[in-house]
């Protein structure tokens, strides 16, 4: 598409009244070197040139109109476009598959939506400058050499500047928690449209930020560029009447000094740029097709709840990665599984086994390639998942903590204080405004924020990926023997990855993977004992 058609296809301004504008600010530019040129010819044959100085201040004038419209409508109409394109990302991000953004990859999707808008954000007004400098350049060469002298941005605009750059620092660092914690995210639809909406709001004042700033920016310009009219202007019309005979020579140099040198260096800088922003536009739109590969999520008033569940049924559930790491498909199942409320489950195997893959079919983060899902009868489709997924509170092995409760609303502050009592970490944090105090613990301490915040969450099943594997010894005991019988004495089923053999008699049920098949599935309370392959 390029940069200019993705400005096309998101411009919400009048275009012909941009390039109208446009038209005037150049017209306006060349009224000034035409009263220039008149007025240098004037003094040469000795005739008045005040008619030409009103013209002069007239053609001035209004290029300080025409040019600053055309400016700020560039930089509010780029923001804006580049805030809908990072919302757009925002939104397919958090509506995609988990195998869609593992696929395409972290780094790929905060470039596109950091990086490259940023370039594109960047470059459109010197590209506009460019184009400028360039009709300006052309009609310049029909009539003499120019040179424009360029003043530096002053401390404000730089300071602003900074601070511009912080606030849209805080928009990339929600998107990286994002993308950090998609897995957790896409099992809360709560939490996700509290992620959202922050985004959206600190990315709008991000936006109102760069308007301020890249204003200052754009009249600092444009009054350099009016001081330079203004120097000139005052060698053309005053300097050969206090000096007759440097006339000649004045008004040449004028004539070269305003209105060559400086379109030249616009329409040579706006090259390489207008070929970073076409770069910059053709990776978005290549990560959007990416991200937008599925079809939307039907809108949460169309999905019947789950209430919960009696039994979950997993019925002949395949799944195949495309590539590993050796370049060998690796496929898990089928599997036949049966899952009953109120069971605490063990799901152990070696690495490479496949449990972590099934424990995420189960969960419904990835989507088979075969089999089906049923709660209490109910088959979970693609109008449901969404929905399924919300019947379960996990803690990844890799999970990402978000510093803010988000999509919980206001949690009852004494079951925060529990727990955290139960912990044994309300010492090192706490809940303040909806957020932690700090998260700046050990990765056994964050594990049992994370077991915090699944709890807060209620929902009825409660999967734990090889949560136990950072905890001390000491803790590592209390978890099996005391919190999990709690979590069951509070109706939670539980699933737990674990390789802690010593502690397999404090499951209701251990599940055993081997090469991607469910091969022993032990009921500890009955004592029985069946294969799966």
């Amino acid at each position: 598409m390029g940069v200019i058609g993705l400005v096309r296809a998101n411009l919400t301004i009048d275009p012909l009244r941009l390039a109208v504008m446009g038209a005037l600010s150049g017209i306006a530019s060349a009224s000034v070197l035409a009263s220039i040129n008149s007025a240098a010819s004037a003094v040469e044959a000795g005739k008045p040139t005040t008619s030409l100085l009103f013209f002069f201040l007239g053609a001035v004038l209004v290029y300080i109109v025409s040019q600053r419209y055309v400016l700020l409508a560039a930089i509010r109409e780029i923001e804006q476009i580049v805030h809908a394109i990072r919302l757009r990302i925002f939104e397919k991000v958090i509506h995609s598959d988990l195998a869609i953004v593992e696929r395409i990859g972290h780094a790929n999707i905060y470039s596109a939506a950091a990086k490259e808008t940023q370039t594109i954000s960047q470059t459109v007004n010197v590209l506009v400058m460019g184009a400028q400098s360039a009709v300006l350049l052309a009609g310049a060469l029909f009539t003499s050499l120019v040179f424009m002298v360029m003043f530096r941005k002053n401390k404000q605009i730089l300071a602003n500047l900074r601070g511009g750059m912080t606030e849209e620092a805080g928009v990339f660092a929600i998107l990286g928690s994002a993308l950090s914690g998609f897995k957790e995210v896409k099992m809360n639809s709560a939490r996700a449209a509290g992620l959202l909406e922050d985004f959206r709001e600190r990315s709008a004042g991000a936006v109102s930020g760069k308007i301020a700033i890249r204003s200052l920016m754009a009249d600092s310009a444009t009054l350099s560029q009016v001081l330079v009219f203004f120097l000139v202007g005052a060698m053309v019309f005053t300097v050969p009447a206090l000096f007759p005979s440097a006339a000649p020579s004045v008004i040449k140099t004028a004539t070269a000094v305003l209105f060559m040198i400086g379109p030249l260096q616009g329409l040579v800088n706006a090259v390489p740029l207008y070929n970073m922003a076409n770069a910059a536009a053709a990776n978005i739109e290549e990560i959007e097709a990416a991200l937008g590969a599925e079809a939307a999520p039907p809108t949460p008033s169309t999905i019947r709840p789950f209430a919960g569940f009696s039994r979950l049924s997993i019925q002949g559930l395949r799944f195949r990665y495309a590539e590993t790491k050796d370049g060998k498909p690796f496929e898990v199942g089928p599997i036949d599984l049966e899952l009953v409320a109120g069971q605490t489950v063990f799901l152990t195997g070696g690495n490479g086994s496949g449990k972590t893959t099934l424990m995420q079919l189960i969960v419904g983060l990835h989507r088979p390639l075969a089999g089906r899902i049923r709660v209490d009868g109910r088959i979970v489709d693609e109008v449901s998942l969404q929905a399924y997924r919300n019947l379960f509170a996990v803690v990844f092995s890799d999970g990402h903590l978000f510093q803010r409760l988000y999509g919980l609303g206001e949690p009852d502050p004494a079951m925060i204080d529990r727990w955290l009592g139960r912990l044994e970490i309300g010492d090192k944090t706490g809940v303040v405004d909806g957020a932690f105090s700090t998260l700046d613990l050990s990765a056994g301490q964050r594990k049992r924020i994370a077991l915090l915040v699944a709890l807060l969450e209620d929902r009825p099943i409660v999967v734990l990926d090889e949560w136990a594997a950072d905890q001390d010894p000491e803790f590592r005991r209390k978890f099996y023997r005391e919190l999990l019988g709690e979590l069951k004495l509070i109706g939670k089923t539980v699933i737990a990855i674990t390789h802690d053999d010593r502690y397999f008699d404090s499951a209701d049920r251990h599940l055993r993977m081997d090469d991607g098949r469910l091969v022993a599935d032990t009921n500890q309370v009955a004592g029985s004992d069946r294969s799966e392959a």
